[in-house]
């Protein structure tokens, strides 16, 4: 059966989107004709390289034109984006018989029919038929499971080793603020940092934040398919929540939540918290930060609780989200 696919993501809206439309593309190919369009920033094209039937375009004004133009009998519609303008919603509305998204926000759920969501305890709208639990998260293929010998041999390592990633775009540059609170810690760190494909500030800030200030060793890494690879160097990871999260917890890593925005508290699975694999200190401030300082001091002198965290993974999250997604889909039209 044959589907557009539609998804957009950028340095203004990030790149979680796009890497969620990668992920489940690779795994729903084998059972749908999928053809995409792709609204992003120019130079994020390479993201796409391996993914069949792509048509990239860089403003929404160019929408109706892609649309027409791709050769594709499609009933079915599958967004992956927070938003689009009120034209293209309409465009959308009268092409295709039933939208369905894979974000769990959108701008407007009228014109959605279906919805698939990680998050089980946000209140849609009537219309709306609603797929949600852990069992649909959809994340990197590239994700895998830490193993029990890698992280138990990480934890108890003298130095305690972190990962910092604020998204792959991090506009008001979070990591900054985040690397300069922890310079002040006394405690012995070895930072891993990792920078999305479009982050762009400068890289010697976030390496002189730390050096003048403290003796923790930093490494700065730029990464995208090798991001597990670092990750599974680490015994904890400070994210801003999305889809990293939940990868993190399939992967077996304890993690810790800043956010930038309200919205991406508030649809950050309960469950998570409630199971204690993940802990959320909030938006980013002066206390967050302070918070956070807390916290490390508290897993640097207590491994055990991170050990208890790890063991709490595992079995919450598997690999099977997309492929369980577009059987679903297959089965509604």
């Amino acid at each position: 059966m044959k589907f557009t696919l539609i998804c957009k993501g950028g340095v203004n809206t990030g790149l979680g989107h796009l890497h969620r439309t990668l992920s489940f593309v690779e795994d729903a190919k084998q059972f749908a004709d999928l053809t995409l369009i792709v609204i992003l920033d120019k130079g994020l094209e390479a993201l796409f390289k391996d993914i069949a039937n792509v048509s990239f375009i860089y403003s929404e004004a160019d929408f109706a034109n892609a649309l027409q133009s791709i050769d594709n009998s499609a009933e079915n519609c599958i967004i992956d984006c927070v938003d689009l303008n009120s034209d293209n919603q309409q465009l959308l509305r009268n092409r295709f018989k039933k939208i369905i998204s894979l974000s769990p926000v959108f701008n407007n759920y009228e014109i959605i029919d279906v919805l698939f969501t990680r998050f089980t305890e946000h209140n849609y709208p009537s219309n709306i038929k609603v797929f949600s639990g852990l069992k649909y998260s959809i994340f990197n293929n590239n994700c895998r499971q830490i193993s029990d010998y890698e992280y138990d041999k990480n934890v108890h390592e003298k130095s305690l080793t972190i990962a910092v990633s604020m998204g792959g775009v991090d506009a008001p540059n979070k990591t900054l603020k985040i690397l300069e609170a922890l310079a002040r810690l006394e405690i012995d760190l070895t930072i891993w940092v990792l920078l999305g494909e479009g982050y762009s500030h400068s890289y010697q800030d976030l390496v002189d934040a730390i050096k003048k200030d403290s003796n923790h060793e930093i490494v700065l890494a730029k990464s995208n398919r090798s991001m597990w690879k670092i990750l599974s160097n680490c015994s904890l990871a400070i994210f801003a929540g999305g889809l990293t999260t939940f990868e993190a917890i399939f992967a077996g890593l304890p993690t810790i939540n800043i956010f930038e925005k309200e919205i991406h508290q508030t649809i950050i699975s309960k469950e998570i918290i409630e199971k204690n694999v993940s802990i959320n200190l909030g938006l980013l401030n002066n206390e967050t930060l302070e918070a956070l300082k807390e916290k490390l001091k508290l897993f640097y002198n207590n491994r055990n609780e991170l050990l208890k965290m790890r063991q709490n993974t595992k079995g919450l999250v598997d690999k099977n989200g997309a492929q369980l997604t577009i059987k679903k889909i297959l089965e509604l039209v």
